[in-house]
């Protein structure tokens, strides 16, 4: 069995947050590509950055692992802007034939440092990805590991994220109303006190020290004048 290629070993034991998004492969096929190593040899090697940061081959990295085998590493000179390393994470995934619509939508929306459109960059729809956008911004993590993994599909993922964004609509509506009301209440119950002030400062004055409710002090005022 003839030996890897030789190339310089930089790697940091840091994973791009980009890449480690992706999920891992089955443990089974894991298993398989660990065997494949261990008989045949690592046939791809595992990209780095010129800083030493993984951006390709996690799972190749987890079989070397599991087959004992030093694994091989490769620096790309050219991933240094932060564009161009998610551009070739996306290539490197993006066709991934276990992934969903919904999977590969939730990763696109998910991609940082891109200037360009998501959908002409990743060939995902428009309409998915502002789904998992929406998603993304109404639900926690949880939903959305939950979606990149599979677990749940976008659609009812989205769904959850309606629910929530209408619940939290409705709540943030009712606040600024009871805001309003309270504001209203307060101007009213000053102008009230003013007159009180004027024409009643005895009882203004009980009221001031908390030692009378206005409204009792209120009704005082309009007996009064009756």
């Amino acid at each position: 069995m003839s030996a890897a290629p030789e190339y310089e070993v930089a790697f940091t034991g840091e994973v791009h947050p980009y890449a480690d998004r992706w999920p891992m492969r089955p443990a089974d096929e894991i298993e398989e590509m660990a065997e494949s190593i261990r008989t045949r040899r690592q046939r791809l090697p595992i990209i780095l950055t010129p800083d030493g940061v993984l951006v390709d081959g996690r799972n190749r990295l987890r079989a070397c692992e599991l087959a004992g085998i030093e694994p091989w590493f490769e620096v790309d000179d050219t991933l240094i802007d932060e564009d161009e390393i998610t551009a070739y994470i996306w290539d490197a995934n993006g066709d991934r034939r276990n992934l969903t619509k919904g999977q590969r939508a939730m990763l696109a929306a998910l991609r940082p440092g891109t200037k360009r459109s998501l959908s002409d960059q990743t060939g995902v729809a428009n309409g998915y990805i502002a789904k998992a956008r929406q998603v993304i911004q109404w639900c926690d993590s949880e939903v959305v590991e939950a979606v990149i993994s599979g677990e749940l599909a976008l659609n009812d993922a989205y769904d959850q994220a309606q629910q929530i964004k209408a619940t939290e609509q409705a709540d943030e509506i009712a606040r600024k109303r009871a805001e309003k009301e309270s504001k209203e209440q307060a101007e009213r119950d000053a102008r009230l006190l003013a007159d009180l002030r004027t024409n009643r400062p005895d009882l203004a004055e009980l009221v001031d020290e908390n030692r009378l409710p206005l409204e009792e002090a209120l009704r005082l005022r309009a007996a009064d004048r009756e």
